[in-house]
């Protein structure tokens, strides 16, 4: 499985992020569209395997993480 359409999509709309679920596997990186960033983000799952995602933003920086 490939994120290549969000992440297309993603830059498209002139989104910085993705936020997703529904996978229930934990994901974090970033994705380049040319020049253009795209950070993706999947927390996991509560119910499956217990991980959970923390969003931080600080200045204009979006750091991201898994737990």
């Amino acid at each position: 499985m490939t994120y290549d359409i969000i992440v297309t999509h993603a830059a498209s709309v002139g989104a910085d992020a993705v936020f997703f679920g529904h996978t229930h596997i934990p994901h974090s990186s970033c994705e380049y569209v040319g020049e253009k960033r795209i950070q993706l983000f999947n927390p996991g799952s509560i119910g499956t395997g217990y991980t959970y995602g923390v969003v931080n933003t600080s200045r204009g920086t979006l750091v991201t993480g898994l737990g």
